[in-house]
Protein backbone atom coordinates (compact mmCIF):
# COMPACT_ATOMS: atom_id res chain seq x y z
CA UNK A 1 0.00 0.00 0.00
CA UNK A 2 1.46 3.17 -1.30
CA UNK A 3 1.36 6.22 1.27
CA UNK A 4 -1.26 8.56 0.66
CA UNK A 5 -0.48 12.25 -0.87
CA UNK A 6 -1.03 14.14 2.30
CA UNK A 7 1.46 17.00 1.97
CA UNK A 8 -0.89 20.08 3.25
CA UNK A 9 -3.39 17.67 5.89
CA UNK A 10 -2.93 18.02 9.39
CA UNK A 11 -0.65 14.61 9.06
CA UNK A 12 2.00 16.17 7.25
CA UNK A 13 3.67 16.95 10.21
CA UNK A 14 2.78 15.20 13.69
CA UNK A 15 3.78 17.56 17.07
CA UNK A 16 6.72 16.04 18.65
CA UNK A 17 4.24 15.71 21.57
CA UNK A 18 1.66 13.99 20.23
CA UNK A 19 1.77 10.79 21.82
CA UNK A 20 -1.81 8.98 21.13
CA UNK A 21 -3.42 9.08 17.39
CA UNK A 22 -6.98 7.41 17.62
CA UNK A 23 -8.83 6.33 14.71
CA UNK A 24 -12.44 5.26 15.23
CA UNK A 25 -15.97 5.28 13.28
CA UNK A 26 -18.91 2.84 12.25
CA UNK A 27 -17.85 -0.67 11.19
CA UNK A 28 -17.79 -1.24 7.48
CA UNK A 29 -16.37 2.61 6.86
CA UNK A 30 -12.46 1.51 5.99
CA UNK A 31 -10.87 2.78 9.47
CA UNK A 32 -8.47 0.51 9.35
CA UNK A 33 -7.78 0.84 5.71
CA UNK A 34 -7.63 4.41 6.16
CA UNK A 35 -5.29 3.88 9.89
CA UNK A 36 -2.61 1.93 7.78
CA UNK A 37 -2.63 4.17 5.21
CA UNK A 38 -1.92 7.61 7.29
CA UNK A 39 0.52 5.58 9.82
CA UNK A 40 2.56 4.72 6.29
CA UNK A 41 2.53 8.34 5.77
CA UNK A 42 3.37 9.45 8.95
CA UNK A 43 6.69 6.51 8.71
CA UNK A 44 7.61 8.17 5.48
CA UNK A 45 7.65 11.52 6.10
CA UNK A 46 9.07 11.47 9.53
CA UNK A 47 11.70 8.27 9.63
CA UNK A 48 13.26 9.53 13.18
CA UNK A 49 9.84 8.89 15.01
CA UNK A 50 9.38 5.56 16.42
CA UNK A 51 5.55 4.74 15.91
CA UNK A 52 3.42 1.87 17.03
CA UNK A 53 0.34 1.02 14.77
CA UNK A 54 -1.65 -0.93 17.45
CA UNK A 55 -5.03 -2.48 16.72
CA UNK A 56 -7.59 -3.06 19.58
CA UNK A 57 -10.33 -4.59 17.06
CA UNK A 58 -10.99 -8.52 17.82
CA UNK A 59 -11.82 -8.93 14.14
CA UNK A 60 -7.56 -8.64 13.44
CA UNK A 61 -8.05 -6.80 9.79
CA UNK A 62 -5.17 -5.22 9.85
CA UNK A 63 -2.99 -7.96 8.84
CA UNK A 64 -5.26 -8.13 5.66
CA UNK A 65 -4.73 -4.88 4.95
CA UNK A 66 -1.56 -4.77 4.98
CA UNK A 67 -0.96 -8.00 3.26
CA UNK A 68 1.55 -9.45 5.86
CA UNK A 69 1.02 -11.64 9.47
CA UNK A 70 0.57 -9.08 12.41
CA UNK A 71 0.63 -10.53 15.81
CA UNK A 72 0.55 -9.76 19.57
CA UNK A 73 4.37 -9.03 19.14
CA UNK A 74 5.65 -5.68 17.30
CA UNK A 75 6.88 -6.14 14.37
CA UNK A 76 8.37 -3.63 12.13
CA UNK A 77 7.07 -3.16 8.62
CA UNK A 78 10.19 -3.85 6.00
CA UNK A 79 9.77 -1.32 3.70
CA UNK A 80 9.24 1.33 7.25
CA UNK A 81 11.45 -0.17 10.06
CA UNK A 82 10.06 2.78 11.91
CA UNK A 83 6.81 1.58 11.91
CA UNK A 84 5.78 -1.25 14.10
CA UNK A 85 2.37 -2.93 14.08
CA UNK A 86 0.69 -4.84 16.72
CA UNK A 87 -2.62 -6.86 16.94
CA UNK A 88 -3.68 -6.82 20.77
CA UNK A 89 -5.01 -10.17 21.82
CA UNK A 90 -6.71 -9.44 25.10
CA UNK A 91 -6.81 -13.00 26.88
CA UNK A 92 -2.96 -13.03 26.02
CA UNK A 93 -2.74 -9.62 28.31
CA UNK A 94 -4.95 -10.43 30.47
CA UNK A 95 -3.15 -13.86 31.59
CA UNK A 96 0.07 -11.40 32.24
CA UNK A 97 -2.06 -8.91 34.09
CA UNK A 98 -3.13 -12.24 36.46
CA UNK A 99 0.51 -12.95 36.72
CA UNK A 100 1.99 -9.67 37.46
CA UNK A 101 -1.06 -8.34 39.79
CA UNK A 102 -3.08 -11.47 40.52
CA UNK A 103 -1.60 -11.94 43.80
CA UNK A 104 -1.68 -8.23 45.25
CA UNK A 105 -5.74 -8.16 43.72
CA UNK A 106 -6.47 -11.58 45.85
CA UNK A 107 -4.40 -9.76 48.96
CA UNK A 108 -6.69 -6.89 48.80
CA UNK A 109 -9.54 -8.37 48.25
CA UNK A 110 -9.11 -10.88 50.97
CA UNK A 111 -8.91 -8.47 53.69
CA UNK A 112 -11.81 -6.13 52.30
CA UNK A 113 -14.24 -9.32 52.60
CA UNK A 114 -15.33 -12.39 54.30
CA UNK A 115 -14.49 -14.47 50.96
CA UNK A 116 -11.17 -16.43 51.15
CA UNK A 117 -8.22 -16.73 48.66
CA UNK A 118 -9.65 -19.91 47.34
CA UNK A 119 -13.05 -18.46 46.48
CA UNK A 120 -11.54 -15.51 44.46
CA UNK A 121 -9.71 -17.59 42.13
CA UNK A 122 -12.68 -18.37 40.60
CA UNK A 123 -13.30 -15.44 39.31
CA UNK A 124 -10.16 -14.87 37.17
CA UNK A 125 -11.70 -17.81 34.80
CA UNK A 126 -15.05 -15.78 33.68
CA UNK A 127 -15.30 -13.90 30.56
CA UNK A 128 -15.71 -10.51 32.04
CA UNK A 129 -17.97 -7.68 30.06
CA UNK A 130 -15.51 -5.20 28.91
CA UNK A 131 -12.25 -7.32 29.42
CA UNK A 132 -10.77 -6.71 25.86
CA UNK A 133 -11.29 -2.70 26.57
CA UNK A 134 -9.74 -3.03 29.89
CA UNK A 135 -6.68 -4.61 28.56
CA UNK A 136 -6.45 -2.34 25.84
CA UNK A 137 -6.45 0.84 28.17
CA UNK A 138 -3.78 -0.62 30.24
CA UNK A 139 -1.58 -1.50 27.55
CA UNK A 140 -2.13 1.63 26.07
CA UNK A 141 -1.35 2.73 29.34
CA UNK A 142 1.83 1.41 29.85
CA UNK A 143 3.57 1.63 26.52
CA UNK A 144 2.68 5.69 26.40
CA UNK A 145 4.03 5.90 29.95
CA UNK A 146 7.61 4.15 28.77
CA UNK A 147 10.11 5.09 26.30
CA UNK A 148 9.25 1.83 23.65
CA UNK A 149 7.66 3.95 21.29
CA UNK A 150 7.14 7.70 20.71
CA UNK A 151 3.72 7.65 19.26
CA UNK A 152 0.93 4.89 19.15
CA UNK A 153 -1.45 4.98 15.80
CA UNK A 154 -4.74 3.16 17.56
CA UNK A 155 -6.60 1.59 15.13
CA UNK A 156 -9.78 0.86 17.44
CA UNK A 157 -12.94 -1.12 17.10
CA UNK A 158 -15.98 0.27 15.93
CA UNK A 159 -17.56 3.25 17.58
CA UNK A 160 -19.49 1.53 20.78
CA UNK A 161 -16.29 -0.85 21.70
CA UNK A 162 -14.35 2.96 21.48
CA UNK A 163 -16.93 4.66 23.71
CA UNK A 164 -16.50 1.67 26.32
CA UNK A 165 -12.93 1.62 26.46
CA UNK A 166 -13.25 5.71 27.32
CA UNK A 167 -15.07 5.17 29.73
CA UNK A 168 -13.01 2.66 31.41
CA UNK A 169 -10.63 5.22 33.32
CA UNK A 170 -13.48 6.65 35.30
CA UNK A 171 -14.94 3.01 36.13
CA UNK A 172 -11.19 1.54 37.08
CA UNK A 173 -11.34 4.98 39.52
CA UNK A 174 -14.05 3.26 41.33
CA UNK A 175 -12.62 -0.07 41.18
CA UNK A 176 -9.70 1.58 42.94
CA UNK A 177 -11.53 3.49 45.48
CA UNK A 178 -12.87 0.06 46.40
CA UNK A 179 -9.71 -1.81 46.54
CA UNK A 180 -8.17 1.24 48.51
CA UNK A 181 -11.00 1.15 51.28
CA UNK A 182 -10.29 -2.24 51.86
CA UNK A 183 -6.94 -1.76 52.22
CA UNK A 184 -7.30 1.18 54.77
CA UNK A 185 -9.39 -1.14 57.05
CA UNK A 186 -6.71 -3.29 56.97
CA UNK A 187 -3.92 -0.52 57.76
CA UNK A 188 -6.05 0.00 60.75
CA UNK A 189 -6.35 -3.11 62.24
CA UNK A 190 -2.65 -3.75 62.23
CA UNK A 191 -1.95 -0.59 63.77
CA UNK A 192 -4.63 -1.24 66.10
CA UNK A 193 -3.20 -4.88 66.97
CA UNK A 194 0.27 -3.71 66.88
CA UNK A 195 0.90 -0.10 67.30
CA UNK A 196 2.48 0.19 63.76
CA UNK A 197 2.51 -0.27 60.09
CA UNK A 198 4.53 -1.01 57.21
CA UNK A 199 3.66 -1.14 53.94
CA UNK A 200 3.52 -4.08 51.47
CA UNK A 201 2.73 -5.29 48.14
CA UNK A 202 -0.71 -4.07 48.21
CA UNK A 203 0.07 -0.62 49.02
CA UNK A 204 2.60 -0.74 46.44
CA UNK A 205 0.08 -2.19 43.90
CA UNK A 206 -2.35 0.73 44.58
CA UNK A 207 0.18 3.72 44.36
CA UNK A 208 1.11 2.20 40.89
CA UNK A 209 -2.33 1.37 39.48
CA UNK A 210 -3.66 4.94 40.79
CA UNK A 211 -0.41 6.52 39.33
CA UNK A 212 -0.81 5.25 36.15
CA UNK A 213 -4.44 5.99 35.64
CA UNK A 214 -3.82 9.47 36.54
CA UNK A 215 -1.15 9.67 34.01
CA UNK A 216 -3.25 8.11 31.49
CA UNK A 217 -6.64 10.33 31.94
CA UNK A 218 -4.70 13.42 31.69
CA UNK A 219 -2.85 12.13 28.45
CA UNK A 220 -5.99 11.20 26.71
CA UNK A 221 -7.48 14.95 27.50
CA UNK A 222 -4.64 16.71 26.52
CA UNK A 223 -4.54 18.44 22.79
CA UNK A 224 -1.13 18.71 23.01
CA UNK A 225 -0.43 14.57 23.57
CA UNK A 226 -3.70 12.57 22.34
CA UNK A 227 -6.06 13.80 19.20
CA UNK A 228 -9.28 11.28 17.57
CA UNK A 229 -10.22 11.09 13.86
CA UNK A 230 -13.26 9.93 13.25
CA UNK A 231 -13.90 7.79 10.12
CA UNK A 232 -17.33 8.28 8.61
CA UNK A 233 -18.63 7.59 4.71
CA UNK A 234 -21.29 10.26 3.38
CA UNK A 235 -24.15 8.20 4.19
CA UNK A 236 -27.04 8.69 6.61
CA UNK A 237 -26.57 5.86 9.52
CA UNK A 238 -22.76 6.97 9.14
CA UNK A 239 -23.08 10.67 9.53
CA UNK A 240 -25.92 10.51 12.24
CA UNK A 241 -23.46 8.11 14.34
CA UNK A 242 -20.43 10.02 14.07
CA UNK A 243 -22.52 13.28 15.61
CA UNK A 244 -23.50 11.38 18.35
CA UNK A 245 -19.71 10.02 18.76
CA UNK A 246 -18.27 13.51 18.81
CA UNK A 247 -20.47 14.97 21.30
CA UNK A 248 -19.36 12.16 23.28
CA UNK A 249 -16.11 12.77 22.51
CA UNK A 250 -16.47 16.43 23.40
CA UNK A 251 -17.96 15.25 26.98
CA UNK A 252 -15.45 13.22 27.64
CA UNK A 253 -12.70 16.01 27.17
CA UNK A 254 -11.23 13.69 24.54
CA UNK A 255 -9.27 16.18 21.77
CA UNK A 256 -10.96 15.74 18.29
CA UNK A 257 -8.85 16.44 15.47
CA UNK A 258 -11.41 16.03 12.66
CA UNK A 259 -12.98 13.98 10.50
CA UNK A 260 -11.93 11.45 7.56
CA UNK A 261 -15.12 11.27 4.82
CA UNK A 262 -14.48 7.74 3.03
CA UNK A 263 -15.81 6.72 -0.49
CA UNK A 264 -16.55 9.86 -1.76
CA UNK A 265 -17.35 9.78 -5.45
CA UNK A 266 -16.80 12.93 -7.12
CA UNK A 267 -18.87 13.07 -10.31
CA UNK A 268 -17.78 15.53 -11.71
CA UNK A 269 -13.98 14.53 -11.91
CA UNK A 270 -14.75 11.03 -12.75
CA UNK A 271 -17.02 12.38 -15.96
CA UNK A 272 -14.23 14.26 -17.01
CA UNK A 273 -11.43 11.38 -16.69
CA UNK A 274 -14.08 9.12 -18.49
CA UNK A 275 -13.99 11.98 -21.49
CA UNK A 276 -10.32 12.30 -21.64
CA UNK A 277 -9.79 8.81 -21.71
CA UNK A 278 -12.24 8.64 -24.76
CA UNK A 279 -10.69 11.30 -26.37
CA UNK A 280 -7.00 9.48 -25.91
CA UNK A 281 -8.46 6.72 -27.57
Amino acid sequence: MPPPQLANSPFARLPASCRLLLFSGKGGVGKTTLTCALARHLAQTQPERRLLLLSTDPAHSLGDVLGIPVADVPQPLPDWPNLQVRALHAEVLLQDFKRTYGPALELIAERGSWLGREDLLPLWDLSWPGVDELMAILEVNRLLAGQEVDTVILDTAPTGHTLRLLELPDFLDQLLAVFATFQAKHREVVRSLTGTYRPDEADAFLARLQSELEGGKARLTDPESTVAWLVLIPELLSVAETRRFCCQLLNRRVPLGGLLVNQVLLEGIYLARQQEHSGSG
